[in-house]
This record gives structure tokens, sequence and C-alpha cells, in this order.
């Protein structure tokens, strides 16, 4: 599931915007607090270094920079193809109406079940039970495509 890293990849990128812009705000507050007492102590002195430096750290990361551009784009217009899809699924084929919903033409099948094979038979078991649950909720899903696609 490609999207949903890059989904959680953007979040990531808004939470270093979010210490950028906290750090901006403690620098401005000492700033201020500069201006109005000449005598500050050390500590004030440290805590403006201190929120410099996160906000250098924040903004020159190139995980920072690229995420702005590159992945929130692609996010949002993932996010805007679900909803198109889940809205109109009689013009999309029945693998995007499932892939919509984070399911795949395999799980109608029984090909998944055959992906749980292993020495522990307890992990065996449970593997066997998601994949009939998921089986299941995609037998659902194709019965609704075909219901609204006539």
């Amino acid at each position: 599931m490609a999207t949903s890293y890059r989904c959680k990849i953007v979040d990531l990128q808004y939470k270093i915007a979010n210490e950028a812009e906290k750090a901006q705000e403690l620098i401005h507050e000492l700033k201020k607090l500069v201006k109005e007492n000449e005598n500050l102590d050390v500590i004030n002195l440290r805590n403006l270094r201190e929120a410099k430096e996160i906000q250098k750290q924040a903004k020159n990361t190139p995980f920072a920079k690229k995420c702005a551009n590159l992945v929130g784009r692609t996010c949002h217009k993932n996010k805007q193809r679900i909803r198109m899809i889940k809205k109109n699924p009689q013009k999309y084929s029945l693998a995007e109406y499932l892939k919509a919903y984070g399911f795949s033409e395999r799980d109608l099948t029984y090909a998944r079940h055959q992906n749980c094979t292993g020495t522990n038979k307890a992990k065996q078991k449970r593997c066997i039970e998601r994949a009939k649950k998921r089986q299941e909720k995609a037998l659902i899903l194709k019965k609704k495509w075909l219901q609204k696609k006539s």
C-alpha cells in the first residue's frame, strides 16, 4: 500500500513544519524578552540558540523539502481518486473498486490462503482466518460493485 506510506510521510512532513513554526514563535518571544530586558539570564539565551537550531534542522532536511512538493500532491490525488471510485463505481473496473477499499482481486480467490505456510500451526491458523475474513469482505464488495454496475 504505497498510498498509505505516502500519506504517513506527508503527516510527518506537516509535523516537521509545525516544529519549525513553534521554533519561530520561540525565537520571536525570546527576542522580545531581550529587547524588554537587557539583563537576561543564560537559560533564555540557551533557549534562543536551541530554538534556532531546531528551526534550521527542520527546514534543511531533504526529507522536508521533497515531501512538500512530490508526496503531498500524489497523496491528495490518490485520495481524490479513491473518493471518485467510491462515488461512481460503475465507471471503474472491479480491481480499482476493490483497491479503493484496500483489497485486491487475489482476496476474492483462495490465493491469499496459499501464502499461509510455515512450521507454527497457530500462526498458520490465524493467517488462514484473516485470509477468510478478507475474502468474505472482498466478496461483499464485489456484490455491491455488481449491483451498482447494473
